[in-house]
């Protein structure tokens, strides 16, 4: 319950014009997908000195034995996004707070499971870093501790994937992602038409669902479905 009072004031106190503190949310396809503020939310005590931004495009390499062909990119992967971060409970920064208990709240937040066993889906906001993400890993340094042995400081180092197809590309739009369970019989051809009134959005509906195909999908298979207005 403290933790969800502290979350809503550093909330607010960032609508008020107050410092905006990075926040990393729990996401999920049934919350408005732009909260003011969640419950299930850990706040930033400091915001990162920096953060970086890791990409890369995956190249096909196959060549023929008759001739040679040039390196054609294959598929571009997602963004790894990392930064380090700092828990202070020595009280320097005015705020009187446990580490241990952070840390615990920290790895709650992105080491659980969602009802379907797979990972939470995430949502990282700072300045105009906002983009939905799954939890990688991270490294915790005690740099502090008390007379007993009790940690007082420690710093994080974080790293999340960016997942594009949960990402602003679509969901700009104060819209719900309409989610539909492919039937037997169905395809995405079918869907696509239905849903968009048009067969050309496909390949884009593909690539929304990281799908490297559409054309054999099996029934049981959850499709989700962006805001008509960014597809």
């Amino acid at each position: 319950m403290i933790d969800q009072v502290e979350s809503a004031i550093e909330g607010l106190d960032g609508m008020m014009g107050g410092l905006v503190k990075m926040t990393i949310e729990k996401w999920s396809e049934k919350e408005s997908l732009f909260p003011s503020f969640s419950s299930e939310a850990f706040t930033l005590m400091l915001n990162p000195e920096q953060y970086s931004e890791t990409f890369r495009t995956e190249y096909d390499k196959g060549r023929s034995k008759c001739q040679r062909i040039d390196p054609k990119p294959k598929a571009e992967e997602e963004s790894v996004y990392s930064f380090d971060f700092i828990i202070d409970g020595t009280g320097a920064t005015g705020l009187t707070v446990d580490v241990a208990s952070k840390i615990k709240k920290f790895r709650k937040l992105v080491e659980s499971k969602n009802e379907d066993q797979m990972t939470n889906k995430l949502r990282l906001k700072w300045g105009t870093l906002h983009m939905n993400c799954v939890f990688l890993s991270a490294t915790i340094n005690y740099t502090l501790f008390s007379r007993t042995g009790r940690p007082l400081r420690a710093k994080i180092t974080a790293k999340f994937q960016q997942v594009r197809s949960l990402d602003a590309s679509w969901l700009a739009q104060k819209e719900q992602v309409i989610s539909r369970v492919l039937g037997a019989g169905q395809n995405i051809v079918s869907l696509a038409t239905k849903t968009y009134g048009a067969a050309n959005k496909i390949a884009k509906l593909a690539k929304a669902n990281n799908l490297n195909s559409f054309r054999k999908l099996d029934a049981g298979v959850k499709v989700l479905l962006p805001p008509k207005i960014k597809l």
